[in-house]
């Protein structure tokens, strides 16, 4: 609304530190021991940090591709693929079916990662427990450097030249 570019790169820095404040508060034991199952504070406060990491993460991409990837869930992006499919496979009687084959391969593309995640992150987390949340902390960073590189030190570089 003000005319300007949104600075995705606080938005990856805070998912950074929310990430690492997950990675460092486990590994301290302040959330208890791994997999612990207990109704306890430090359980909720755990599940709390998880959850706003996923909705900032997901409102920034929703954000970024204009409502069209979702990346916490999949029941948005099932029902989107089915969707596309019928307007693929029905394109002679709907006018408007411009990029739906790219978006289709998009939506699956996203659902295999998940699969692919999950093959990987279940023995990762059973094996190194809070140390694994670096893989993530890991992603968040490279996001953070390079949307600051393209948003704020490239511009500068381009204005001095």
């Amino acid at each position: 609304k003000l005319k300007e570019k949104p600075k995705y790169y606080l938005v990856f820095g805070l998912l950074l530190a929310l990430c690492l404040s997950v990675t460092l508060a486990g590994q301290g034991g302040f959330f208890g021991p791994f997999g612990q199952t207990s109704g306890s504070l430090q359980s909720y406060g755990l599940l709390a940090l998880l959850c706003l990491i996923c909705g900032i993460q997901n409102g920034a991409v929703t954000l970024v591709s204009r409502s069209i990837v979702r990346t916490t869930h999949l029941t948005g992006i099932t029902t989107d693929l089915g969707i596309g499919l019928i307007r693929v496979f029905n394109r002679k009687q709907i006018n408007e079916v411009n990029d739906e084959g790219k978006a289709n391969l998009m939506r699956v593309g996203i659902i295999v990662f998940f699969m692919f995640g999950s093959l990987i992150g279940v023995p990762l987390f059973q094996r190194y427990e809070y140390q694994a949340f670096f893989l993530p902390c890991l992603i968040s960073g490279c996001l953070f450097f390079t949307m600051l590189y393209f948003q704020r030190i490239l511009p500068l570089i381009r204005a001095r030249s």
